[in-house]
């Protein structure tokens, strides 16, 4: 008799994370807040903080473009600023906040759900 073998199994979880702007409807050259946290499920942070970049969707594409990559602090919390210099026209920029794949970190990368912001341009 041969011993039973079972196939193996990959799990892949997405990192958790959230995102708050702030405020939400601003005129081209102001800034926005972002803020949010990443939720470690008790995995250690990295020391120096986690990874998470805010992106903005290309409406003629559909896809996800970076805006700008900031750092967690040791609780998960991160905040960053972003103001608005090129939108001539008044425009609903969807943003995202994306945890990144980075050693020794358990999770798959994962992303907030959209929030919108409104700007009104020049």
């Amino acid at each position: 008799l041969e011993p039973a073998t079972r196939p193996s199994l990959e799990l892949r979880v997405r990192s958790g994370v959230s995102l708050q702007a702030t405020p939400l409807q601003l005129r081209t050259g102001e800034a926005v807040r972002l803020s949010g946290q990443v939720a470690s499920r008790g995995a250690p942070l990295p020391r120096r903080g986690k990874l998470v970049a805010i992106q903005y969707l290309e409406d003629a594409t559909r896809r996800w473009r970076p805006v700008l990559v900031t750092r967690t602090d040791h609780a998960g919390r991160f905040h960053a600023h972003y103001r608005f210099r090129y939108v001539s026209s008044a425009a609903s920029i969807r943003l995202r906040a994306t945890v990144l794949a980075e050693e020794r970190w358990p999770y798959a990368p994962g992303s907030s759900s959209p929030v919108t912001v409104d700007v009104s341009g020049r």
